[in-house]
């Protein structure tokens, strides 16, 4: 961490990397769209089924997954639960499997910039968000109770 801050413009960042303290860092797991989430009488909700890079998404993510499971559950309560976990696939796999490609692309944009990358991204920044606000605004409108 000081290393990589050591040359920080604002002096604050500085001071904070040279703290001294136990810098630990968290590995970010992934799993990889495509994978099978259920066995026999087993499915895997949330990060279980499909962990994807850090977007503040995961807990929403989960709670869709249960309730919409809940719901596809008690509307074919009758049905195998094999069929069950087919329905609730099809039903999720398409959204999710787009979700993980839009966290992994927000991702591979982390990195280390310098001064003029930053200055273009802060001025572009309005721009950005003008453009991304219909996804944003889906995202924050789905409501896993409608489907």
């Amino acid at each position: 961490m000081r290393a990589r801050f050591a040359g920080a413009g604002h002096p604050w960042v500085r001071e904070v990397a040279n703290l001294q303290t136990n810098w630990m860092l968290y590995p970010v797991y992934q799993v990889r769209p495509g994978g099978r989430w259920w066995k026999g009488n087993v499915i895997l909700l949330g990060d279980a089924a499909h962990a994807m890079p850090p977007r503040d998404e995961s807990a929403a993510y989960a709670l869709d997954d249960s309730i919409m499971f809940a719901r596809i559950l008690a509307h074919h309560r009758e049905e195998p639960l094999a069929r069950v976990f087919q329905r609730y696939e099809s039903v999720r796999r398409a959204p999710i499997e787009e979700a993980f490609h839009a966290a992994g692309r927000i991702w591979s944009k982390h990195r280390d910039m310098g001064f003029l990358e930053g200055r273009w991204k802060e001025w572009t920044m309005p721009w950005t968000l003008w453009r991304g606000k219909a996804e944003r605004n889906a995202a924050w409108n789905f409501d896993a109770y409608d489907t």
